[in-house]
């Protein structure tokens, strides 16, 4: 089956040298690597468009962007968006606050019943109050 990977993750994979990475991220780079060997990762467009902001140039903006191409969007219907919305007026009402782009990687994920690939501890607050599945991350530095 398929894991929806979040941003950290593809931070980690295409915007950092391996070398500099903590063991946590190593981990997560490696689990991700196992993946792509079985064509398992998933892409959803806002994560793409958070993972290409921020660059230093257009010439990286460009090579990341041919780097990701390999991974299509999963796409999205209105449904997830109101899904979405749903899920964050739950959190909030439990005291967990969401970005608008986690809560759409809970909504595609619950839709989907795919695990999630993360580094993002919000996600373990996320999973006390929806119905998500982390991807578990074997330990390793």
């Amino acid at each position: 089956m398929a894991v929806l990977v979040d941003t950290p993750v593809w931070s980690v994979i295409f915007r950092k040298q391996f070398s500099t990475l903590r063991p946590d991220e190593r981990a997560a780079f490696r689990e991700f690597d196992n993946l792509v060997q079985v064509g398992r990762p998933m892409l959803i467009g806002p994560v793409r468009q958070e993972v290409l902001s921020g660059l230093k140039s257009r010439q990286h903006f460009d090579h990341l962007r041919d780097r990701l191409s390999v991974f299509p969007d999963e796409p999205l219907a209105t449904q997830d968006y109101e899904v979405a919305a749903r899920m964050s007026y739950d959190c909030r009402a439990a005291g967990v606050i969401g970005s608008l782009t986690d809560m759409l990687i809970c909504a595609i994920s619950a839709r989907n019943e795919l695990t999630i690939l993360t580094l993002d501890k919000d996600f373990e607050r996320y999973a006390r109050v929806l119905h998500i599945r982390l991807h578990p991350v074997p330990p390793g530095g």
